[in-house]
């Protein structure tokens, strides 16, 4: 990722915004984080620089209209449009965005392949609310897929809607593409869409809706109609009904509106989403830059989050546990369960001197070859006989 040009800098601080860190770059350009100075809050500032959009017309259309529409719809999980401009030096256009805290659905998925059935329930009700949203404002986005979803933060976010569509005539908002045209991911497009992308209607994000739906459960975007049955093989056949119901090849046999696709899935979706009351959560993976380390290194501890209602971990995007898997209690700051002594999390400990281990020693075999630290304080030549009860050394993890 590179840093701003200096008079991306200049232009953007003259308007009130420090700019930072590159968070990303795609066909129209970069996306970076900024600070509005005045109000001390993040945002993303978008702009349209690419090596095509620098020369092309319609993609320099595209990324205009796209805060045009965005600021056509008010929605939680939609961002929001602060303001537009151009660097004027260079004339780069630009837009700033509300800020979106986690990580791409897509990102998930590679981790993970396949998700729990009440997240991944969770997060399609959430994107049929911002699909159902675009939809009453007679906007198509056209390019629903697990890489235009943002995910991490106890809800999850639509976003890139530089190929969306109004359904409505709008001399404003001109359709910037045309008969022939085949933008977006081809495994995630209605077979109207494949045909012609001009004439579409909200049915096709409908569609892809259920396709990420799938990939989320079966761990594949991709499918053959007779097949889908042993696809979806561990889901129950009610699900499986409406999600073939969402796929349906005449869009006439799919679902009529996000928000009846919504009621289909509700009652598979018993607490899908963000959490009706908050409570404390805890990230168990060992390696979140979020933990607790101490001044040397060591781990000692998860990141920890109180009052929470948020889904995934803020800092790794891993999922949060609030819950005892063997009784059910919550969690209450300590390492075992109040409920039944269950163990919330490890502290992982070198399998040979005992002593807590770095980041850099987690997942290497240190029954066989020590930590780190233990490899430093052993004596040349001679074997160190592990003593679990050994006071304090001179450093802040004792053996």
């Amino acid at each position: 990722m590179s840093s701003p040009p200096i008079e991306y800098v200049d232009d953007l601080r003259r308007k009130g915004f420090e700019l930072r860190a590159e968070l990303g770059r795609g066909l129209s350009g970069r996306v970076f984080r900024a600070e509005q100075i005045k109000l001390g809050r993040d945002v993303a500032i978008k702009f349209c620089d690419g090596p095509e959009s620098r020369i092309s017309e319609t993609l320099r259309k595209r990324f205009e209209r796209e805060a045009k529409l965005l600021a056509k719809v008010s929605h939680p999980n939609i961002p929001y449009v602060l303001t537009t401009g151009e660097v004027q030096a260079l004339r780069i256009p630009y837009t700033v965005l509300e800020f979106v805290e986690g990580h791409r659905l897509r990102d998930e998925l590679m981790k993970r392949q396949t998700m729990n059935e009440r997240v991944a329930l969770g997060i399609v009700l959430d994107l049929l609310g911002a699909l159902g949203a675009a939809h009453q404002a007679n906007i198509v986005h056209r390019d629903v897929s697990p890489e235009n979803i943002m995910v991490g933060v106890g809800r999850c976010v639509l976003i890139d809607f530089s190929i969306g569509m109004t359904t409505k005539s709008d001399v404003k908002l001109p359709r910037a593409t045309k008969t022939g045209d085949h933008l977006g991911r081809v495994e995630y497009m209605a077979p109207e869409q494949m045909r012609d992308m001009t004439r579409v209607d909200a049915r096709c994000d409908l569609y892809a809706a259920g396709v990420v739906l799938l990939e989320m459960l079966s761990g594949s975007a991709k499918f053959a109609r007779a097949q889908l049955d042993a696809q979806m093989a561990n889901l129950s056949v009610e699900l499986r009904e409406v999600i073939k119901r969402s796929l349906q090849e005449d869009r006439e046999g799919r679902f009529p509106s996000a928000a009846a696709f919504q009621d289909a899935l509700r009652p598979f979706a018993s607490g899908a989403g963000s959490l009706n009351s908050a409570t404390t959560a805890l990230c168990t993976n060992t390696k979140c830059p979020g933990a607790a380390w101490t001044q040397n290194g060591y781990y000692e501890g998860p990141a920890i989050y109180a009052d929470s209602t948020e889904a995934f971990c803020g800092r790794c995007g891993g999922r949060l546990k609030r819950q005892c898997g063997n009784c059910g209690s919550t969690f209450r700051h300590t390492q075992f369960c109040e409920g039944c002594g269950d163990r919330w999390y490890e502290i992982p400990t070198c399998e040979t001197c005992g002593s807590w281990l770095q980041e850099q020693d987690m997942g290497t075999d240190t029954k066989a070859n020590c930590c780190t630290k233990g490899r430093r304080k052993r004596p040349r030549g001679r074997t160190q006989v592990p003593v679990p009860d050994a006071p304090p050394s001179d450093d802040d993890i004792p053996f």
